[in-house]
């Protein structure tokens, strides 16, 4: 299966099904506006390709350090009907790699469907299923501009 690898933090490496992903891209951060009153998972909104999408800071929502601090800011936008953009600090590009290579998460981690070694490197398995349903308990993502 072919997934997208991707960093969480320095030491996390993390993937998710490309199937789920529907564009990567890098840019500035200042070109995310703000969005007052928000909790602190949402960066903001970035219009692209005639749209207008939410910019979640995916390690800050998992627990770990926040991006939005990076003065340039690699994004996953993620497909479906209902898409957004996570925000991470870094992007290494795409890996096949075995599903049946999954193994059990060995500590508590949300949205983590287990790990995969590959290479002497394990690597964390993300649902984006579970991504999107914590994303939307807050209901933002379900409004619209």
């Amino acid at each position: 299966m072919n997934y997208l690898e991707f960093h969480l933090d320095a030491t996390t490496p993390a993937l998710m099904l490309a199937t789920d992903v529907a564009e990567v891209f890098s840019l500035r951060r200042h070109l995310i506006s703000a969005v007052p009153q928000m909790p602190p998972i949402f960066m903001g909104v970035l219009g692209r390709r005639e749209r207008v999408y939410w910019v979640v800071d995916l390690p800050l929502m998992l627990g770990r350090p926040s991006v939005a601090d990076a003065s340039q800011c690699p994004l996953i936008l993620l497909g479906g009907d209902r898409p957004f953009i996570l925000a991470v600090p870094r992007i290494q590009g795409m890996v096949s790699l075995a599903y049946e290579d999954l193994e059990p998460v060995s500590v508590q981690f949300p949205c983590a469907m287990g790990t995969i070694r590959h290479q002497g490197r394990t690597y964390l398995l993300l649902a984006t299923s579970e991504i999107r349903d914590k994303v939307t308990e807050t209901g933002t993502i379900e409004q619209t501009f």
